[in-house]
């Protein structure tokens, strides 16, 4: 009965590849914001809001079916940023219209911030490759390491 419940369970969080990448698509642009909330508003009563919300958008990753095996670390990247950072400047732009009662910062340092993102989603790719979720606390130690 207990492997019966296990394989149940493993089947019901196990889905084809395209399925993988498409949830992984769906949360990336969530993530990318609450991301660009942590920078561009430091110090706001929000920050621990925001630094929970990058975690909140994407913290696990399914199996794929059949295999029950994760996706490989590149396969997570691909899927993430690999494929969206080239509109870190329009999540900047949506992140300020979206939090108009915030004042962001000043000057606003595109190039660190996408290299932010870089290693943040190459981090978690790995991870999530790894052992299939993330803690929040080690998000948000990541966070701070990156100088968020």
């Amino acid at each position: 009965m207990v492997k019966f419940l296990t394989e149940r369970r493993l089947n019901e969080m196990a889905a084809g590849r395209k399925d993988v990448a498409a949830d992984l698509e769906e949360h990336t642009m969530p993530t990318m914001t609450a991301i660009c909330q942590v920078y561009l508003f430091p110090g706001t009563q929000y920050d621990n809001h925001f630094r929970n919300e990058v975690w909140e958008k994407l913290h696990s990753v399914k199996v794929f079916r059949g295999s029950h095996k994760l996706p490989s670390a590149d396969f997570i990247y691909r899927n993430t940023f690999g494929t969206d950072r080239r509109f870190v400047r329009q999540v900047v732009q949506y992140t300020i219209d979206k939090e108009y009662e915030l004042n962001p910062r000043e000057n606003i340092d595109y190039d660190f911030l996408e290299e932010v993102m870089d290693q943040y989603f190459r981090w978690l790719s790995e991870i999530l490759s790894r052992d299939r979720v993330v803690g929040l606390q080690d998000v948000r130690l990541k966070l701070k390491e990156l100088g968020l």
